[in-house]
């Protein structure tokens, strides 16, 4: 695959992926201001005005969750079984790499129709988490949308020292990061 092409690629994942979290954050802002509009109605009905019936009993709404992933990309340095080094080898990043961390190789690009239907199932499952956000909270934190590239999970032994990988995870507060997906290029 033309490196040019795999730049573009990789722009592209990173664009989306900070859009996702614009877009979320900017739903928890709007989630708080009907909060405060809630506990604003609560002080109305106190103080004797009418409401209609129901308006208050599901109490006030809970901000949709932050969304606590963060984009990076880099060079694997190693890999052992304590994680992997990744970036430069002045500044690497420790990632620590679980059995529920979903790791992918990127192919070809999608079709418009099955980028079109991932795009639809992806909503589709958003919408029905959104229901609920108190019960699907952890879920909503880690919403990652569909790729526009064909993929094929692989296993952390199809990982090379020298890979080029791309990574969303949360940071672990020690300057590390618990990946929760790792995607890697074609080679």
């Amino acid at each position: 695959m033309d490196t040019k092409i795999l730049h573009i690629l990789v722009v592209a994942v990173v664009v989306l992926a900070v859009g996702e979290a614009y877009l979320i954050h900017e739903n928890s802002k709007l989630l708080s201001v009907l909060d405060h509009g809630n506990r604003a109605m609560s002080t109305i009905q106190r103080d004797g005005a009418s409401l209609p019936d129901g308006v208050l009993s599901q109490g006030p709404i809970d901000p949709a969750p932050e969304n606590t992933l963060k984009p990076f990309s880099g060079v694997v340095r190693s890999v052992d079984s304590s994680g992997w080094l990744i970036g430069s080898e002045t500044k690497p990043v420790h990632v620590h790499v679980s059995s529920d961390t979903k790791i992918v190789r990127m192919g070809e690009l999608k079709t418009p129709q099955q980028a079109e239907a991932d795009m639809q199932k992806f909503h589709e499952y958003s919408q029905e988490l959104m229901r609920d956000p108190k019960k699907n909270k952890a879920e909503l934190s880690h919403l990652i949308s569909p790729s526009g590239s064909q993929e094929t999970s692989i296993s952390i032994s199809d990982v090379r020292v020298g890979d080029t990988v791309m990574v969303l995870g949360d940071p672990d507060g020690s300057g590390g990061v618990n990946a929760v997906r790792i995607a890697i290029p074609v080679r």
